[in-house]
């Protein structure tokens, strides 16, 4: 197998890639659950039902507020709906211009998608219900090993743990935060109970006054 684009099955259950030049790869996703999220992508290409349905709605998007450079407020209307059976195909083109959400209606249901890699010009945002928009942030390796560091000094001082972990959040853009944040708690990284559970505090204690993350509590809790 080629140089997987999705280690930790972030999209898909699981995402498995089938060719990958570093430029351009192949990837087979198994839906074991109904839906995906609001989204906008940063590459381009096109996905293809294999097996079962799915149902797309495409979305006109917005800008109402900016709470920060990574995140904002939009509106967003459905401009169409389709469902895609077993042979049909969907482009995908990036920014705002194809804004989505699929309803996958069969468990599993089988899509395969041929994208570009490693763009950079345009961003990926994921939508939520109420409107708020989080910056999709491909989090580096050297934030993986910033938690696994603070596990280290949990396990050795609880005051220094605590004081490199909010130097950390502080100092770090919060779509970065949010999108690790979510990682965390899928249990994707293997780290303690204790790690979990001071990390989810910090974030909370760190934006509990922001107004996006009251946006983003109530959108959590209806999903």
């Amino acid at each position: 197998m080629p140089d997987q684009l999705n280690v930790y099955n972030n999209f898909g259950q699981p995402p498995v890639t089938l060719f990958n030049n570093s430029h351009f790869v192949v990837d087979l996703y198994f839906w074991l659950h109904s839906d995906t999220s609001i989204h906008t992508h940063s590459f381009t290409g096109a996905f293809k039902v294999l097996f079962g349905q799915s149902h797309q709605e495409i979305f006109n998007l917005k800008n109402v507020e900016s709470f920060e450079e990574d995140i904002r407020l939009n509106e967003y209307e459905v401009k169409e709906r389709r469902t895609l059976k077993q042979g049909e195909c969907q482009m995908i083109t990036p920014g705002d211009r194809f804004c989505h959400r699929v309803s996958h209606l069969n468990s599993p249901t089988v899509t395969l998608c041929m994208r570009t890699i490693n763009d950079k010009a345009t961003p990926q945002w994921h939508q939520f219900e109420n409107g708020l928009s989080i910056l999709k942030v491909e989090i580096p390796q050297q934030v993986y090993k910033t938690l696994f560091f603070y596990q280290y000094f949990l396990s050795q001082s609880s005051k220094r743990a605590k004081t490199f972990l909010q130097d950390f959040i502080n100092q770090s853009a919060p779509s970065l935060i949010i999108n690790l944040f979510e990682e965390v708690l899928s249990g994707a990284l293997g780290l303690d109970d204790e790690v979990l559970e001071k990390f989810h505090n910090m974030v909370l204690k760190t934006y509990r006054d922001k107004s996006w993350f009251q946006l983003y509590l109530e959108a959590c809790s209806e999903e």
